[in-house]
């Protein structure tokens, strides 16, 4: 492995924001060692998308509406906080696990391919979250206006 995979410099390069963090998550990732990422757990969907991760975006979008479909047709209207509750815990829980697995995986792809394209397809984008919640909004909107009509 090139001795500047995991150097400061590159994670840096790569990271943007945050880079202390990430230069100690990732060398744990790659050490098979614990990490957890309270910002993926939490923000999920928004961190992935605030991570130029949008392929996991998409998914964490997916997965969270099937737990919210399944949460509301299995439970009545007692367990539905409880169920809705007990399940965020657990996605919270696997994305915060697998927050820096896949933000490691992705630096990694970047890294062995171009290294310049740390910089281009890493770091941050406020922009994507932004742009995030305004579909969200816009959907919620049309869902509202037209579906239940």
């Amino acid at each position: 492995m090139d001795d500047n995979f995991l150097s400061e410099e590159s994670v840096k390069d790569f990271v943007e924001k945050n880079e202390d963090y990430y230069v100690k998550a990732f060398t744990k990732v790659k050490n098979n060692k614990f990490s957890f990422n309270g910002a993926a757990g939490f923000l999920n969907i928004a961190w992935f998308a605030y991570r130029k991760m949008y392929g996991w975006m998409v998914i964490a979008l997916i997965l969270n509406r099937i737990r919210t479909n399944f949460v509301f047709r299995i439970a009545n209207i007692n367990e539905r906080v409880f169920a809705d509750i007990a399940s965020f815990i657990v996605f919270l829980i696997v994305y915060g696990l697998l927050g820096n697995i896949a933000y490691y995986g992705k630096y990694q792809r970047l890294f062995h391919n171009e290294k310049e394209d740390l910089k281009k397809y890493g770091g941050t984008s406020e922009v994507s979250v932004v742009l995030l919640f305004a579909g969200l909004v816009i959907l919620a909107y049309i869902k509202e206006t037209y579906y239940y009509y």
